[in-house]
């Protein structure tokens, strides 16, 4: 008979939260910088989709969003995240 029974609880989660959660494992990624993102692509499926259609300009497609006033997202961001969601196998 188990002594101890572990409870464990759900919490519901919204498309745009887990996206930002998933960005903010990405080295130099802000909770600020995650937000600018998902304010313009609301979903994964979104940002793969407008990244897929961006062509050679792929790479830099969210290196000029603005995260406040004085800063942009930047281009080695922009490059990483781009690698993440169009990479077609690990390394």
């Amino acid at each position: 008979m188990l002594k101890f029974i572990n409870i464990i609880s759900f919490q519901t989660f919204k498309v745009s939260e887990m996206f930002i959660r998933q960005l903010l494992q990405l080295k130099g990624m802000s909770i600020d910088k995650a937000m600018a993102i998902v304010e313009r692509y609301a979903s994964p499926q979104i940002l793969i989709t407008a990244l897929g259609n961006s062509g050679k300009n792929g790479e830099q497609l969210l290196a000029n969003i603005q995260v406040d006033k004085k800063r942009r997202l930047g281009p080695v961001i922009s490059k990483t995240i781009y690698q993440l969601y169009t990479m077609n196998e690990l390394r």
